[in-house]
């Protein structure tokens, strides 16, 4: 009779016993919200028990590692890996790993078409760019610790992986399917953005449009499901474009009612708001008391208040600022983001504010605001490359300075989405005008070879890189000690590097 694991052996009241008591116990679980239950989240398991996953390992270390960044008022940096070359070399001077959704659409779309970041490849463009990376950051460690004889080696290889997932690739299904894809690819972490899915696009492109504060809250709320469910312990991003995006998709929640623009009778389009302000003019009496009940108001109380204030507010109506395709205006600002922010929050584990530009004073604007309501939350960091640094306002000391003064606020997650492809393009361009514009070999020697040797880059060495050691090992075993085909017997020119 074949025997069944103990988790098999669990009865139903024992697991939803043991869930319950990790939601109480666990500091994981501090000002998370869930509105369902763990008898709920066993319904959905299955007979059997979810097993411990690379990707639970992974996110309970990114946790920890965020936890004492956060105490510290430190943060770890990262950039977007490209490929397994990369995130090997990133892992000797790192501790995570970004996975970025617009390198992905450039150059690993699952269609083999490159594209802007659209999100529109197919859905398992980047769960099988994570896979990849996290195959690769395993067999590394697996050739050092093979290499070591059978000891921890100078390197973590376990490096956990935080990526792009867009805004769910649909609803809420598509939603859970993605994040299981990811789950299972290795992902300790995942970011969603609050925009309408369709017509997402790249938080540095125009025409961005959001969806209601409940919809995103929705899809978040999935993505902790499916994560409970396969007890992954998922760290989840709360991403929101609410700082430049000029559409949302409806006006159903009364919590985007303060930041929908509407026309006036000249034609402008603002907020209610600033309507308002601009028809109390210099009363600071009143100007105080709309602006301190303004943004906690549905648009039809909104209206009753300044009816109260200046009588006849004129023509307001967001119905004739909507676009061609029906989306409401949408009066973006760094208090929209807050707002989103503090509405997310108990839904993510990070909160991130997708910016125009970098600023040290609107990063702390974010952070103050969300702290005011959660003041334990993880905050994130786009330090984009779509940024011109050099006319970003502040002097070289400013901008070395920038990650660490962002830490002090509770930034403990910085990354430069798309340096991997940045730095591929420039390595590979430099090479080619030279080496193959010029049929000169000594570009490459000098590019390349000579810095790799001065800078003792392993990649120098690219057969004991690639694992040829590990795979002698696997085959010697296999064989005995007969290695006259191993990959490093007698004609291995890498002999010449010694």
């Amino acid at each position: 009779m074949l025997r069944r694991s103990a988790r098999f052996l669990q009865s139903r009241e024992e697991r939803i016993a043991a869930i319950e008591n990790n939601w109480k116990t666990n500091p994981r679980w501090n000002n998370c919200i869930r509105p369902y239950t763990a008898e709920q989240v066993v319904e959905l398991q299955g007979s059997l028990a979810p097993e411990v996953t690379y990707a639970k390992q992974m996110s309970d270390k990114a946790f920890n590692m965020f936890t004492e960044l956060r105490n510290k008022k430190s943060c770890e940096v990262t950039f977007g890996a490209l490929d397994p070359v990369q995130v090997a070399q990133m892992a000797k001077y790192g501790k995570v790993v970004y996975v970025s959704g617009w390198q992905c659409s450039s150059t690993a779309s699952t269609s083999n078409e490159p594209g802007p970041d659209l999100a529109d490849y197919p859905m398992d463009t980047v769960p099988n760019k994570v896979e990849q990376l996290t195959k690769a950051l395993r067999f590394h460690d697996r050739k050092q610790w093979q290499a070591n004889g059978g000891k921890q080696g100078p390197i973590d290889f376990h490096t956990p992986i935080i990526s792009d997932a867009d805004t769910g690739h649909g609803g809420l299904t598509a939603v859970m399917r993605l994040t299981k894809m990811y789950i299972e690819a290795g992902a300790a972490g995942l970011h969603f953005e609050d925009q309408r899915p369709g017509s997402k696009k790249c938080g540095h492109m125009g025409g961005k449009v959001l969806v209601s504060i409940q919809e995103h809250i929705d899809r978040l709320i999935a993505v902790r499901l499916q994560s409970d469910i396969l007890d992954a312990g998922t760290l989840i991003v709360g991403r929101t474009d609410s700082e430049a995006a000029t559409l949302i998709d409806s006006n159903v929640d009364a919590r985007d009612h303060p930041f929908i623009g509407g026309k006036t009778s000249n034609g402008e389009v603002l907020s209610l708001g600033k309507h308002v302000e601009n028809l109390i003019g210099d009363n600071a009496e009143k100007l105080k008391i709309w602006n301190d009940k303004y943004y906690g108001l549905c648009n039809s109380d909104a209206k009753a208040l300044a009816k109260d204030l200046v009588g006849d507010i004129g023509m307001w109506c967001w119905d004739e600022a909507r676009s061609r395709d029906g989306f409401y205006s949408f009066q973006a600002s760094t208090r929209a983001s807050i707002a989103r922010g503090q509405a997310f929050a108990p839904y993510a584990d990070l909160l991130w504010m997708e910016t125009a530009k970098p600023g040290v004073e609107q990063a702390r604007a974010f952070a103050e605001g969300v702290k005011s309501m959660h003041p334990t939350k993880f905050l994130a960091y786009n330090l984009s490359p779509s940024f011109n640094w050099d006319t970003c306002g502040m002097t070289e000391d400013q901008i070395k300075s920038f990650c660490s003064d962002l830490g002090e606020m509770g930034f403990v997650f910085q990354f430069i989405t798309l340096a991997g492809f940045h730095g591929s393009g420039m390595v590979a361009d430099l090479l080619a005008r030279d080496f193959m514009a010029n049929k000169n070999m000594l570009a490459y020697v000098k590019q390349i070879q000579r810095v790799e040797r001065d800078n003792d880059i392993e990649v120098l060495k690219h057969q004991t890189w690639s694992g040829s050691q590990l795979i002698d090992t696997q085959l010697s075993t296999i064989r005995g000690k007969s290695d006259d085909i191993g990959i490093n017997a007698s004609g291995n020119t890498e002999a010449q590097f010694k």
